[in-house]
Parts: structure tokens; C-alpha cells; sequence
């Protein structure tokens, strides 16, 4: 049984993927 993401799991993602999509502007 797979567990939800953490807040803080989210919220490394939720960066990341701003700043790869920065990137290619």
C-alpha cells in the first residue's frame, strides 16, 4: 500500500519542477 506524499515531499517537488520550467523560459 502506497503512502501519500508528505508536505514537505510536495513542496520539494512543487520547486523543483518551477525551476526546471524557469529553465526552458
Amino acid at each position: 500500500m502506497t503512502s501519500p506524499l508528505t508536505k514537505a515531499e510536495i513542496e520539494r517537488i512543487v520547486s523543483f519542477a518551477f525551476d526546471e520550467a524557469f529553465k526552458l523560459l
